[in-house]
């Protein structure tokens, strides 16, 4: 029986117009301003290699100043694109219905807490959220799989008692470290094509369709 659900935010649960491109070109220059010996970094890489790369080559202090430079970073475009955000067609029936199933909820997102905040306000969804984990709650981001452990261990349940719903390859990847079923729902940032390639566990095209799984188990 499925008891917990742990979102992903930007492109699961609503529509997050990110200029990503420059901000991984701004993230990029301020890495190599910090830590000239960083090699070439490539654009599609995830914020998460880029900075496990930078804690590799340097020592503990000028990893932290590197990542919290780096956030600040990330914070300014998120806060930007917070503002344009919409939500994804069916994203508060599909929480109400969670939440009135006696589901546990959980927001587990790559952004930060100041963009996450102001989204949650927004749309006034956070009463649907247990717990909220945002990058700066944790030490990493996904595709670590520490998140995960923080809401098994918040919920304490077990990982067959638990789904993951995101829209990209970084949900994928943790969900299956932590031995959790994952449904990816298509139409956020990574193609339909790459999503097939990690084999996860149901493939959805609108959240409409995340209900009949999670209420019938």
């Amino acid at each position: 029986m499925i008891k917990a659900v742990f979102f992903d935010l930007d492109g699961t649960l609503i529509e997050f117009k990110l200029d990503v491109r420059s901000a991984k070109e701004e993230v990029v220059r301020v890495i190599r301003s910090m830590i000239p010996e960083a090699r070439e970094f490539d654009y599609g890489q995830s914020y998460f290699t880029m900075l496990d790369e930078v804690r590799r080559i340097s020592d503990e202090e000028t990893y932290l100043k590197a990542r919290s430079a780096v956030f600040k970073v990330l914070d300014r475009f998120e806060e930007k694109a917070a503002k344009e955000a919409t939500l994804r067609k069916g994203a508060l029936e599909t929480l109400s219905t969670l939440r009135s199933h006696g589901k546990m909820v959980a927001l587990l997102t790559n952004s930060g807490k100041k963009a996450v905040d102001n989204i949650l306000e927004k749309f006034d969804i956070r009463k649907y959220f247990d717990i909220v984990l945002t990058r700066d709650d944790l030490k990493f981001m996904k595709p670590s799989p520490e998140g995960i452990y923080n809401l098994l261990s918040f919920f304490k349940v077990k990982a067959d008692e638990c789904v993951t719903v995101g829209d990209g390859v970084i949900d994928i990847i943790p969900s299956r470290i932590a031995k959790i079923k994952t449904v990816v729902v298509v139409g956020g940032y990574t193609p339909i094509e790459r999503l097939i390639q990690e084999n996860p566990d149901y493939i959805i095209h609108s959240l409409e369709e995340l209900l009949p799984l999670i209420t019938s188990s």
